[in-house]
């Protein structure tokens, strides 16, 4: 699980820590990204908008925070469950296919994210 990039989150996917693979997809030092909320951290379009993460209509439809909740609620792990992720990039937008996984450990989750592959 951690040859790709890992976020350690609470229940709200705020930032505890990241490996490696993690601070490099964000482009940021930990110090940086500690506290904030994931999908700001991940460039989500819908982390842009007034509301902000966790609080626009979208969110609740979320794979990664659906994911994230399901793991603390449940105990049970996610495994590679396929996720799009549109970012805001420079001036414009692009879509990330993922496979999102989740494991809880204690009481934080751990969040993996690979790329998909598309066909």
């Amino acid at each position: 699980m951690l040859e790709s990039p890992v976020f350690l989150v609470d229940d709200d996917v705020r930032i505890l820590a990241a490996n490696t693979f993690a601070l490099a997809i964000v482009n940021n030092p930990l110090e940086q990204i500690q506290g904030k909320l994931g999908g700001k951290i991940l460039d989500c379009l819908n982390a842009f908008l007034p509301e902000g993460c966790g609080k626009t209509p979208f969110c609740p439809d979320c794979p990664i925070r659906m994911s994230v909740n399901e793991t603390y609620a449940t105990g049970q792990a996610v495994t590679r469950r396929p996720a799009n992720l549109c970012r805001k990039i420079r001036d414009g937008k692009e879509n990330l296919h993922l496979l999102i996984s989740t494991r809880k450990a204690g009481d934080v989750v751990l969040l993996q994210l690979e790329p998909a592959e598309t066909a």
